[in-house]
Protein backbone atom coordinates (compact mmCIF):
# COMPACT_ATOMS: atom_id res chain seq x y z
CA UNK A 1 0.00 0.00 0.00
CA UNK A 2 2.68 2.65 1.16
CA UNK A 3 4.40 1.49 -2.38
CA UNK A 4 1.15 2.23 -4.42
CA UNK A 5 0.60 5.63 -2.22
CA UNK A 6 4.20 6.74 -3.62
CA UNK A 7 4.42 5.26 -7.41
CA UNK A 8 0.81 6.36 -8.22
CA UNK A 9 1.54 10.37 -8.05
CA UNK A 10 4.91 9.77 -9.44
CA UNK A 11 3.82 7.90 -12.45
CA UNK A 12 0.95 10.38 -12.82
CA UNK A 13 3.89 13.76 -12.87
CA UNK A 14 6.47 11.78 -14.94
CA UNK A 15 3.54 11.10 -17.73
CA UNK A 16 2.13 14.83 -17.50
CA UNK A 17 5.72 16.15 -18.32
CA UNK A 18 6.23 17.04 -14.50
CA UNK A 19 9.85 15.54 -14.37
CA UNK A 20 10.99 17.40 -11.33
CA UNK A 21 7.75 17.44 -9.23
CA UNK A 22 8.29 13.50 -9.76
CA UNK A 23 11.33 13.44 -8.51
CA UNK A 24 10.59 16.29 -5.46
CA UNK A 25 7.59 13.52 -4.84
CA UNK A 26 9.96 10.50 -4.31
CA UNK A 27 12.66 12.35 -2.15
CA UNK A 28 10.38 13.93 -0.06
CA UNK A 29 10.01 10.70 2.05
CA UNK A 30 13.88 9.64 1.63
CA UNK A 31 14.80 12.70 3.15
CA UNK A 32 12.45 13.10 6.30
CA UNK A 33 14.09 9.81 6.74
CA UNK A 34 17.60 10.99 6.83
CA UNK A 35 16.85 14.30 8.58
CA UNK A 36 15.93 12.19 11.69
CA UNK A 37 18.90 10.14 10.98
CA UNK A 38 22.46 12.09 11.17
CA UNK A 39 24.53 9.40 11.00
CA UNK A 40 23.07 8.00 7.51
CA UNK A 41 22.70 11.95 6.36
CA UNK A 42 26.57 11.57 7.00
CA UNK A 43 27.70 8.52 5.55
CA UNK A 44 25.72 10.37 2.01
CA UNK A 45 26.90 13.15 2.14
CA UNK A 46 30.64 11.71 2.37
CA UNK A 47 30.19 9.34 -0.46
CA UNK A 48 28.01 11.19 -2.55
CA UNK A 49 30.45 14.19 -2.39
CA UNK A 50 32.62 11.76 -4.56
CA UNK A 51 30.26 11.90 -7.49
CA UNK A 52 30.77 15.22 -9.82
CA UNK A 53 27.17 15.06 -10.84
CA UNK A 54 25.57 18.96 -11.20
CA UNK A 55 22.89 20.40 -12.22
CA UNK A 56 22.49 23.70 -13.66
CA UNK A 57 19.50 25.83 -12.82
CA UNK A 58 19.34 29.00 -14.57
CA UNK A 59 23.12 29.40 -14.21
CA UNK A 60 23.53 27.76 -10.92
CA UNK A 61 25.28 24.43 -10.89
CA UNK A 62 24.16 22.40 -8.00
CA UNK A 63 26.20 19.54 -6.62
CA UNK A 64 24.25 16.17 -5.23
CA UNK A 65 26.58 16.62 -2.78
CA UNK A 66 25.22 20.02 -1.85
CA UNK A 67 21.72 18.71 -1.64
CA UNK A 68 23.01 16.07 0.91
CA UNK A 69 24.94 18.43 2.98
CA UNK A 70 21.67 21.00 3.31
CA UNK A 71 19.96 17.22 4.74
CA UNK A 72 22.69 16.43 7.17
CA UNK A 73 23.12 20.12 8.39
CA UNK A 74 19.66 19.42 8.72
CA UNK A 75 19.22 16.10 10.62
CA UNK A 76 21.89 17.79 13.09
CA UNK A 77 20.15 20.34 13.58
CA UNK A 78 17.43 18.84 15.05
CA UNK A 79 19.03 16.13 16.73
CA UNK A 80 20.76 19.55 18.81
CA UNK A 81 17.61 21.25 19.05
CA UNK A 82 15.71 18.06 20.48
CA UNK A 83 18.91 17.97 23.08
CA UNK A 84 17.00 18.72 26.71
CA UNK A 85 19.54 21.72 27.07
CA UNK A 86 20.93 22.63 23.36
CA UNK A 87 23.98 25.08 24.01
CA UNK A 88 25.76 26.79 21.13
CA UNK A 89 29.29 25.36 21.59
CA UNK A 90 32.09 28.24 20.20
CA UNK A 91 34.87 26.65 18.12
CA UNK A 92 38.58 27.64 17.90
CA UNK A 93 37.68 28.83 14.24
CA UNK A 94 34.34 30.51 14.39
CA UNK A 95 35.84 33.93 13.91
CA UNK A 96 38.06 33.69 11.48
CA UNK A 97 35.45 31.42 9.48
CA UNK A 98 32.92 34.95 10.35
CA UNK A 99 35.75 37.11 8.41
CA UNK A 100 36.30 35.28 5.69
CA UNK A 101 32.27 35.01 5.09
CA UNK A 102 32.41 38.90 5.60
CA UNK A 103 35.08 39.50 3.33
CA UNK A 104 33.50 37.56 0.80
CA UNK A 105 30.08 39.25 1.12
CA UNK A 106 32.33 42.64 1.02
CA UNK A 107 33.64 41.17 -2.67
CA UNK A 108 30.64 40.40 -3.82
CA UNK A 109 28.94 44.15 -2.86
CA UNK A 110 32.20 45.69 -4.63
CA UNK A 111 32.18 43.01 -7.58
CA UNK A 112 33.10 44.27 -10.99
CA UNK A 113 29.98 41.75 -12.13
CA UNK A 114 27.97 41.21 -8.48
CA UNK A 115 25.99 38.05 -10.44
CA UNK A 116 28.83 36.09 -10.70
CA UNK A 117 29.36 36.61 -6.52
CA UNK A 118 25.92 35.44 -5.33
CA UNK A 119 26.93 31.09 -5.55
CA UNK A 120 30.04 32.12 -3.87
CA UNK A 121 28.97 33.70 -1.38
CA UNK A 122 25.88 31.44 -0.76
CA UNK A 123 28.82 28.32 -0.64
CA UNK A 124 31.15 30.05 1.91
CA UNK A 125 27.99 30.23 4.11
CA UNK A 126 26.86 26.59 3.42
CA UNK A 127 30.51 25.36 4.08
CA UNK A 128 30.53 26.81 7.34
CA UNK A 129 27.26 25.20 8.20
CA UNK A 130 28.73 22.09 7.71
CA UNK A 131 31.92 22.34 9.44
CA UNK A 132 29.24 23.29 12.18
CA UNK A 133 27.27 20.55 11.52
CA UNK A 134 30.69 18.35 10.98
CA UNK A 135 31.53 19.42 14.78
CA UNK A 136 28.44 18.59 16.41
CA UNK A 137 28.08 15.39 14.94
CA UNK A 138 31.75 14.43 15.83
CA UNK A 139 30.29 14.86 19.88
CA UNK A 140 28.13 11.97 19.27
CA UNK A 141 30.22 9.80 16.60
CA UNK A 142 33.73 10.41 17.45
CA UNK A 143 36.15 12.04 15.27
CA UNK A 144 38.09 8.61 15.04
CA UNK A 145 35.17 6.99 13.47
CA UNK A 146 34.37 9.85 10.61
CA UNK A 147 38.13 9.76 10.00
CA UNK A 148 37.78 5.84 9.28
CA UNK A 149 34.50 6.49 7.57
CA UNK A 150 36.46 8.89 4.92
CA UNK A 151 39.02 6.60 4.34
CA UNK A 152 36.96 3.53 3.81
CA UNK A 153 35.28 5.82 1.22
CA UNK A 154 38.11 7.04 -0.55
CA UNK A 155 39.50 3.47 -0.99
CA UNK A 156 36.15 2.46 -2.49
CA UNK A 157 36.39 4.81 -5.13
CA UNK A 158 39.94 4.47 -5.51
CA UNK A 159 39.92 1.16 -6.26
CA UNK A 160 37.51 1.67 -9.24
CA UNK A 161 40.03 4.73 -10.89
CA UNK A 162 42.57 2.18 -10.51
CA UNK A 163 41.07 -0.59 -12.40
CA UNK A 164 39.87 2.01 -14.56
CA UNK A 165 43.33 3.19 -14.70
CA UNK A 166 44.61 -0.30 -15.74
CA UNK A 167 42.13 -0.97 -18.35
CA UNK A 168 43.28 2.40 -20.30
CA UNK A 169 46.33 1.05 -20.30
CA UNK A 170 47.80 3.45 -18.01
CA UNK A 171 47.95 6.09 -20.56
CA UNK A 172 44.72 8.29 -19.80
CA UNK A 173 44.87 10.75 -16.49
CA UNK A 174 41.49 9.05 -14.41
CA UNK A 175 39.97 10.71 -11.71
CA UNK A 176 36.37 8.49 -11.92
CA UNK A 177 33.24 10.08 -11.29
CA UNK A 178 34.56 12.50 -8.75
CA UNK A 179 35.83 14.00 -11.99
CA UNK A 180 38.75 17.11 -11.07
CA UNK A 181 37.78 17.24 -7.31
CA UNK A 182 39.57 13.46 -6.71
CA UNK A 183 42.53 15.23 -6.47
CA UNK A 184 41.41 17.38 -3.82
CA UNK A 185 40.21 14.41 -2.03
CA UNK A 186 42.87 12.35 -2.36
CA UNK A 187 44.46 14.85 -1.50
CA UNK A 188 43.35 14.52 2.32
CA UNK A 189 42.50 10.91 2.00
CA UNK A 190 45.93 9.72 1.70
CA UNK A 191 47.78 11.12 4.59
CA UNK A 192 43.97 10.04 6.53
CA UNK A 193 44.85 6.86 5.57
CA UNK A 194 48.39 6.79 6.94
CA UNK A 195 47.42 8.00 9.87
CA UNK A 196 45.26 5.08 10.49
CA UNK A 197 48.39 2.80 9.18
CA UNK A 198 50.93 4.11 11.84
CA UNK A 199 48.50 4.91 14.81
CA UNK A 200 45.82 2.31 15.08
CA UNK A 201 45.69 0.55 18.97
CA UNK A 202 46.19 -3.45 17.14
CA UNK A 203 48.50 -4.48 14.98
CA UNK A 204 45.60 -6.19 12.58
CA UNK A 205 44.04 -2.75 11.95
CA UNK A 206 47.55 -0.87 11.29
CA UNK A 207 48.07 -4.05 8.71
CA UNK A 208 44.53 -3.44 6.92
CA UNK A 209 44.93 0.11 6.79
CA UNK A 210 48.51 -0.43 5.02
CA UNK A 211 46.80 -2.35 2.58
CA UNK A 212 43.99 0.49 1.77
CA UNK A 213 46.80 3.10 1.66
CA UNK A 214 48.50 0.90 -1.12
CA UNK A 215 45.38 1.17 -3.13
CA UNK A 216 45.04 4.98 -2.27
CA UNK A 217 48.71 5.97 -3.41
CA UNK A 218 48.01 3.86 -6.56
CA UNK A 219 44.63 5.62 -7.17
CA UNK A 220 46.72 9.00 -6.73
CA UNK A 221 49.17 8.10 -9.12
CA UNK A 222 46.47 7.17 -11.86
CA UNK A 223 45.42 10.77 -11.91
CA UNK A 224 49.26 11.99 -13.04
CA UNK A 225 48.40 15.40 -10.94
CA UNK A 226 52.05 17.19 -9.98
CA UNK A 227 50.51 19.17 -7.11
CA UNK A 228 48.25 15.95 -5.84
CA UNK A 229 51.82 13.70 -5.77
CA UNK A 230 53.52 16.49 -4.30
CA UNK A 231 51.02 17.43 -1.68
CA UNK A 232 51.21 13.72 -0.50
CA UNK A 233 54.76 13.55 -0.71
CA UNK A 234 55.05 16.28 1.45
CA UNK A 235 52.65 15.94 3.81
CA UNK A 236 53.63 12.62 4.60
CA UNK A 237 57.39 12.99 4.93
CA UNK A 238 56.70 15.87 7.63
CA UNK A 239 53.77 13.82 9.37
CA UNK A 240 56.15 10.45 9.65
CA UNK A 241 59.06 12.81 11.02
CA UNK A 242 56.51 14.17 13.54
CA UNK A 243 55.34 10.69 14.32
CA UNK A 244 58.73 9.28 14.83
CA UNK A 245 59.60 12.00 17.31
CA UNK A 246 56.20 11.78 18.84
CA UNK A 247 56.20 7.77 19.82
CA UNK A 248 59.73 8.06 20.80
CA UNK A 249 58.50 10.73 23.15
CA UNK A 250 55.65 8.53 24.28
CA UNK A 251 57.37 5.74 24.34
CA UNK A 252 55.35 3.34 21.59
CA UNK A 253 58.04 1.18 19.69
CA UNK A 254 55.22 0.00 17.03
CA UNK A 255 54.69 3.45 15.26
CA UNK A 256 58.32 3.84 15.25
CA UNK A 257 58.78 0.27 14.00
CA UNK A 258 55.87 0.74 10.83
CA UNK A 259 57.61 3.79 10.34
CA UNK A 260 60.94 2.73 9.70
CA UNK A 261 59.45 -0.18 7.62
CA UNK A 262 58.01 2.02 5.39
CA UNK A 263 60.77 4.23 5.14
CA UNK A 264 63.69 1.82 4.45
CA UNK A 265 61.45 -1.00 2.72
CA UNK A 266 58.39 -0.57 1.59
CA UNK A 267 58.38 3.15 -0.19
CA UNK A 268 62.00 1.95 -2.33
CA UNK A 269 60.43 -1.03 -3.27
CA UNK A 270 56.89 0.54 -4.49
CA UNK A 271 59.03 2.81 -6.28
CA UNK A 272 61.08 -0.27 -7.93
CA UNK A 273 58.17 -1.73 -8.47
CA UNK A 274 56.53 1.15 -10.59
CA UNK A 275 59.66 1.65 -12.27
CA UNK A 276 59.93 -1.49 -13.35
CA UNK A 277 56.43 -2.09 -14.40
CA UNK A 278 56.64 1.06 -17.03
CA UNK A 279 53.05 1.22 -16.78
CA UNK A 280 52.87 5.06 -15.40
CA UNK A 281 55.98 6.26 -17.37
CA UNK A 282 52.96 9.40 -19.07
CA UNK A 283 53.04 10.21 -15.03
CA UNK A 284 56.95 10.54 -15.27
CA UNK A 285 56.73 12.57 -18.36
CA UNK A 286 54.52 15.22 -16.70
CA UNK A 287 56.88 15.91 -14.27
CA UNK A 288 59.09 16.54 -16.66
CA UNK A 289 57.64 19.62 -17.36
CA UNK A 290 59.02 21.35 -14.43
CA UNK A 291 62.71 21.00 -15.50
CA UNK A 292 62.10 22.47 -18.80
CA UNK A 293 63.99 25.93 -19.63
CA UNK A 294 61.19 27.09 -21.39
CA UNK A 295 57.46 26.27 -19.20
CA UNK A 296 54.76 24.20 -21.76
CA UNK A 297 51.76 22.77 -21.16
CA UNK A 298 50.41 23.19 -17.76
CA UNK A 299 53.15 24.69 -16.39
CA UNK A 300 52.81 27.73 -18.58
CA UNK A 301 49.05 27.70 -17.74
CA UNK A 302 49.04 28.02 -13.90
CA UNK A 303 51.91 30.77 -14.46
CA UNK A 304 49.87 32.94 -16.85
CA UNK A 305 46.82 32.20 -14.18
CA UNK A 306 49.35 33.25 -11.45
CA UNK A 307 49.88 36.49 -13.67
CA UNK A 308 46.36 37.35 -14.40
CA UNK A 309 45.13 36.57 -10.76
CA UNK A 310 48.13 39.34 -9.45
CA UNK A 311 47.59 41.92 -11.97
CA UNK A 312 43.84 41.40 -11.28
CA UNK A 313 44.52 42.15 -7.33
CA UNK A 314 46.52 45.33 -8.62
CA UNK A 315 43.18 46.78 -10.27
CA UNK A 316 41.16 46.60 -6.68
CA UNK A 317 43.52 46.07 -3.63
CA UNK A 318 41.28 46.23 -1.01
CA UNK A 319 38.28 44.52 -2.06
CA UNK A 320 39.17 42.55 -5.25
CA UNK A 321 37.33 42.17 -8.15
CA UNK A 322 34.68 40.24 -6.86
CA UNK A 323 34.66 37.15 -5.42
CA UNK A 324 33.57 34.45 -8.64
CA UNK A 325 34.65 37.27 -11.12
CA UNK A 326 38.08 35.35 -12.13
CA UNK A 327 36.35 33.76 -14.57
CA UNK A 328 35.72 36.74 -16.21
CA UNK A 329 38.71 38.23 -15.79
CA UNK A 330 40.38 39.08 -19.12
CA UNK A 331 37.62 41.50 -19.46
CA UNK A 332 39.22 43.70 -16.78
CA UNK A 333 42.92 42.75 -17.84
CA UNK A 334 42.54 43.25 -22.14
CA UNK A 335 45.98 42.34 -22.33
CA UNK A 336 44.87 38.80 -21.58
CA UNK A 337 43.28 38.73 -25.28
CA UNK A 338 46.49 37.98 -26.60
CA UNK A 339 48.00 35.55 -24.12
CA UNK A 340 48.62 32.38 -26.28
CA UNK A 341 46.69 30.34 -23.07
CA UNK A 342 43.65 33.24 -22.99
CA UNK A 343 41.41 30.25 -24.29
CA UNK A 344 42.31 28.53 -20.95
CA UNK A 345 42.02 31.12 -18.64
CA UNK A 346 38.50 32.22 -19.52
CA UNK A 347 36.28 30.59 -16.60
CA UNK A 348 39.04 29.24 -14.58
CA UNK A 349 40.20 29.47 -11.30
CA UNK A 350 44.06 31.06 -10.45
CA UNK A 351 45.49 27.40 -9.27
CA UNK A 352 46.74 28.58 -6.19
CA UNK A 353 44.00 29.29 -3.56
CA UNK A 354 45.87 32.15 -2.01
CA UNK A 355 46.24 34.14 -5.17
CA UNK A 356 42.49 33.58 -5.91
CA UNK A 357 41.19 35.16 -3.09
CA UNK A 358 44.23 38.10 -3.64
CA UNK A 359 42.38 38.99 -6.61
CA UNK A 360 38.82 38.32 -5.84
CA UNK A 361 38.47 39.57 -2.44
CA UNK A 362 41.28 41.37 -1.83
CA UNK A 363 43.74 42.05 0.42
CA UNK A 364 41.15 41.67 3.73
CA UNK A 365 39.79 38.46 1.98
CA UNK A 366 43.41 36.63 1.34
CA UNK A 367 44.16 38.09 5.09
CA UNK A 368 41.01 36.15 6.34
CA UNK A 369 41.60 32.96 4.47
CA UNK A 370 45.16 33.19 5.44
CA UNK A 371 44.02 33.43 9.30
CA UNK A 372 41.86 30.52 9.08
CA UNK A 373 44.52 28.42 7.30
CA UNK A 374 47.10 29.63 9.95
CA UNK A 375 44.76 29.41 12.99
CA UNK A 376 43.33 25.97 11.90
CA UNK A 377 47.33 24.74 11.12
CA UNK A 378 48.71 26.45 14.42
CA UNK A 379 45.52 24.61 16.45
CA UNK A 380 46.41 21.23 14.94
CA UNK A 381 50.37 21.56 15.87
CA UNK A 382 48.76 22.06 19.40
CA UNK A 383 46.77 19.26 19.44
CA UNK A 384 49.27 16.92 18.30
CA UNK A 385 51.84 17.92 20.80
CA UNK A 386 49.29 16.90 23.36
CA UNK A 387 49.61 13.49 25.44
CA UNK A 388 46.41 11.82 24.68
CA UNK A 389 44.83 8.38 25.42
CA UNK A 390 45.63 5.62 22.43
CA UNK A 391 41.80 6.07 21.07
CA UNK A 392 42.64 9.86 20.71
CA UNK A 393 45.65 9.33 18.77
CA UNK A 394 44.34 8.46 14.99
CA UNK A 395 41.76 11.96 15.50
CA UNK A 396 44.66 14.32 16.93
CA UNK A 397 47.00 13.42 14.07
CA UNK A 398 44.54 13.38 11.08
CA UNK A 399 43.22 16.92 12.60
CA UNK A 400 47.19 17.31 12.25
CA UNK A 401 47.94 16.21 9.01
CA UNK A 402 44.70 17.28 7.39
CA UNK A 403 45.49 21.29 8.61
CA UNK A 404 49.27 20.59 7.13
CA UNK A 405 47.80 19.42 3.46
CA UNK A 406 45.16 22.77 3.55
CA UNK A 407 47.84 24.85 4.95
CA UNK A 408 50.81 24.55 2.22
CA UNK A 409 48.19 23.52 -0.75
CA UNK A 410 47.02 27.01 0.07
CA UNK A 411 49.98 28.13 -2.29
CA UNK A 412 50.00 25.97 -5.03
CA UNK A 413 46.72 24.03 -5.76
CA UNK A 414 43.57 25.09 -7.06
CA UNK A 415 40.19 25.54 -4.50
CA UNK A 416 39.23 24.68 -0.92
CA UNK A 417 35.92 26.42 -0.84
CA UNK A 418 34.39 25.63 -4.23
CA UNK A 419 32.04 22.26 -5.26
CA UNK A 420 32.92 19.05 -3.62
CA UNK A 421 36.18 20.69 -2.41
CA UNK A 422 34.38 22.71 0.21
CA UNK A 423 32.58 19.44 2.13
CA UNK A 424 36.32 18.05 2.42
CA UNK A 425 37.78 21.66 3.57
CA UNK A 426 34.48 21.82 6.00
CA UNK A 427 35.42 18.35 7.20
CA UNK A 428 39.02 18.89 7.87
CA UNK A 429 38.47 22.15 9.72
CA UNK A 430 35.53 20.10 12.26
CA UNK A 431 38.49 17.17 13.29
CA UNK A 432 40.37 20.59 14.15
CA UNK A 433 38.41 22.16 16.16
CA UNK A 434 37.02 19.20 17.74
CA UNK A 435 39.97 18.00 18.89
CA UNK A 436 41.03 20.83 19.99
CA UNK A 437 38.34 21.22 22.16
CA UNK A 438 38.68 17.76 23.23
CA UNK A 439 42.68 17.42 23.97
CA UNK A 440 43.27 20.66 24.70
Amino acid sequence: MIFIFLMIPFAVSKESGWEVMAVAYLAIPFALILLSAPRLSFYLLILVNYIYAPIILTGLAVHPGDICSVVFIGSVAISWLLRGNPLIDHTRLDFPFWALIAATIISGIFAHKPELSLVPVIRIILIYLAYRAFYSFAESYGASRMTVFYVYALTLFSLFNFIMFLTLGGTYRVFGVAGIAFETLSMIGVPLTLVCAIWSETKKKRIFFCALLSFNVLAAISTMSRGLLLTIALSSTIFLWVSYRKAGRMGLEAPRKYIRAFLFFLAPLAIISIVAWGIFVPVAERFQEISLDRPMGTILLRLSLWRAAIDGFLTSPFTGIGIGNFRMIDSLLPYLKFDPVRYYITGMTSHNVFLQYLCETGIIGAAAFLWLAYRAFSSAVKIMRQTVSADELVPSMAAFVGALVIFITAFYMRAWTWGQEGFVFAFTLSLVARQYHTVI
